[in-house]
């Protein structure tokens, strides 16, 4: 048995023991770069070993739906605070937002709630539980819409195609979407297609389209193509891109804004 092997057999074992392990934390365990495992969980996914969720894995069989929002609110959340707190400066008074339910766009609304003179002028609209809890069901913002659905319990959110039809009855200000992963081409993806179909109209009905992507998501593919990284207008990261990347991003006049988090990998950033 090889190294890699004998990787992949530990893979599995730490799996067994916990339902959902982070890229981060196999590498942590494994003493190996995060660039291998992610090679790693790959070559497992490919041979149906493994589930990618985000940021990480899970035994497949597993999770036939997303990982739980309580495990993954807690992974990298000083990261994605940063973000989030990076994000409000980019919200006016009076602005209408579409607000995509997951654990970084959350922490951007827990900064907003930081700024009460800001968004108690805000209308949101959402398919998020927790965030609709956030703003007190409303209390704190100026109107606040839920898109009505199939609840999904464990990521506290509605889903399905009566909450993607009523998605296209709006147009916005902003929207705000959090990146799954993010692949070296620049394309983004999702691993769900509920979710990429989110995405998908919210670009569509917003008159500016904002990404936050935190550096765990930045190099991954995942099943569903998005779009292109070039078609937001925004994108809030802690990804220390290449200097090609970002002078793609400049030419497609997508703005850059680099928030340094401490938990990048280092790359060539010339």
């Amino acid at each position: 048995m090889n190294k890699a092997e004998e990787r992949y057999q530990e893979i599995i074992e730490i799996l067994k023991e916990n339902p959902i392990v982070t890229v981060a934390d196999f590498a942590e365990r494994l003493s190996v770069s995060m660039e291998t495992i992610r090679k790693d969980l790959n070559i497992l996914s490919e041979q149906g070993k493994i589930v990618r969720v985000h940021g990480g894995a899970a035994l497949a069989g597993n999770t036939e739906m997303a990982s739980p929002f309580q495990f993954r609110e807690g992974v990298r959340r000083r990261e994605k605070q940063k973000l989030g707190k990076e994000t409000v400066k980019l919200i006016q008074k009076g602005d209408t937002l579409i607000i995509e339910s997951s654990t970084t766009t959350a922490e951007f609304v827990k900064e907003l709630v930081k700024a009460p003179e800001l968004l108690k002028t805000l209308t949101i609209v959402t398919n998020s539980i927790h965030i609709l809890t956030l703003v007190e069901m409303g209390k704190l913002c100026k109107r606040v819409f839920l898109l009505g659905g199939w609840i999904n319990e464990r990521e506290g959110a509605t889903k399905g195609q009566f909450m993607a039809e009523q998605l296209k009855s709006f147009h916005v200000d902003k929207c705000i979407l959090s990146g799954a992963a993010l692949g070296k081409n620049l394309i983004l993806s999702s691993y769900y297609e509920s979710d990429m179909h989110f995405q998908k109209l919210a670009m569509e009905s917003a008159g500016e389209t904002i990404l936050l992507l935190e550096a765990g998501k930045y190099p991954e593919a995942a099943v569903f193509s998005v779009t292109a990284a070039t078609n937001f207008d925004y994108m809030v990261s802690n990804v220390p891109f290449k200097k090609e990347d970002k002078e793609r991003f400049a030419a497609a006049g997508l703005h850059l804004i680099y928030v340094p988090t401490g938990s990048e990998e280092a790359t060539d950033n010339d």
